[in-house]
């Protein structure tokens, strides 16, 4: 399967958001030997996605939990938001949404700009496309009628963190507050209903970098999640199978939230220990 033409390839869809950690996962896919056949981008950034993404995490966690993770951030931009930026330059080529969907339709690479992933609009696209598996790296969930448009265990995703102990919001965050920073990383898996829960591909064991805030150490792996995944679907276009394992255990206590402003509080202190 290794010597198969580009036409014996099997075909992919590639689902991302519009930050630029999805992108860089779309601009290594479409420069990769083996581009999707079609690319869906959902970008959720105007106000009214922004307040219907609030309510949502409201009713999850409360008014309260909501407003102290709210000034945990506006704290760390103050703090850190300098060096997160100059990080984020260095890692990520500087490159907008609409110059990127350019150059992949220059390539025949079909884009389409949803409001969703499970929109009519998609879904249509989607099944059009005929793919065999699909390619995501987006913050937005992927709802269950999405993936049934491809064979069960053929939606393939990243996170920065190491599964199933590190799931959910700010895994470096959690493993170096909680003083497991060998559990720093990040994981290919292959997406399903629950929360960075489907079977697992592999596991990447990064050490925590202390000169970097967490974010900082977060956008690191989703850097190197994004090169990673391409070899995946490079592998699966190839006909090539991939091994993936249930994960286990998968207990609640391992999907992560944000912190809050007493975690931020405590998380710096433990920092400033360590100098």
């Amino acid at each position: 399967m290794n010597g198969s033409s580009p036409s014996d390839r099997l075909s992919y869809v590639t689902l991302v958001g519009g930050d630029k950690c999805s992108l860089y996962t779309l601009r290594c896919l479409i420069e990769s030997e083996s581009p999707p056949a079609g690319v869906v981008v959902v970008d959720q950034s105007g106000l009214s996605s922004r307040l219907a993404s609030e309510r949502r995490v409201i009713r999850r966690h409360g008014v309260l939990r909501r407003l102290s993770q709210i000034v945990v951030g506006l704290v760390h931009r103050l703090l850190d938001g300098a060096r997160d930026r100059e990080l984020l330059e260095q890692i990520y080529p500087d490159e907008d949404q609409e110059s990127l969907i350019r150059r992949a339709s220059l390539q025949g690479v079909v884009v389409l700009k949803a409001e969703a992933y499970h929109s009519v609009e998609a879904l249509g696209f989607i099944r059009e496309c005929d793919p065999a598996f699909l390619v995501c790296d987006t913050p937005f969930w992927v709802e269950k009628k999405v993936r049934e448009l491809v064979p069960p265990a053929m939606v393939i995703g990243s996170h920065p963190g190491v599964v199933p102990w590190y799931r959910g919001a700010h895994s470096a965050f959690w493993c170096r507050y909680l003083g497991e920073p060998e559990k720093n990383g990040f994981s290919i898996f292959c997406i399903d209903g629950g929360v960075d829960s489907g079977p697992l591909i592999s596991n990447h064991y990064r050490p925590y970098r202390g000169e970097l805030s967490y974010r900082g150490n977060d956008y690191v792996l989703l850097e190197e999640a994004s090169r990673q995944i391409v070899q995946v679907a490079e592998s699966l276009t190839k006909g090539l199978k991939v091994e993936s394992t249930t994960q286990t255990p998968l207990e609640n206590e391992q999907i992560r939230r944000a912190p809050g402003l007493l975690d931020y509080l405590q998380f710096r202190l433990k920092e400033r220990r360590r100098q």
